[in-house]
């Protein structure tokens, strides 16, 4: 099991505002192709046993969008 907790989402529905390029610049805001991208890469490497699948926590925007780089 895996727990995600972002900051706030990006919702990408049409064209970027000025807040969410600036949210996003600043690291608080978090765009959702990044949430889902890094919750199917969590997911596959449950699967494939690379890790353990005791509770992981990904609280916050930077430990989700480090999950990817791993």
């Amino acid at each position: 099991v895996s727990i995600f907790k972002p900051g706030m989402l990006i919702r990408l529905r049409g064209k970027q505002t000025w807040f969410e390029d600036f949210s996003e610049l600043k690291g608080f805001g978090l765009r959702v192709d990044t949430l889902a991208s890094a919750m199917i890469h969590d997911a596959e490497r449950v699967k494939l046993g690379l890790v353990e699948k005791t509770p992981r926590y990904f609280i916050g925007n930077d430990p989700i969008k480090s999950s990817l780089e791993l």
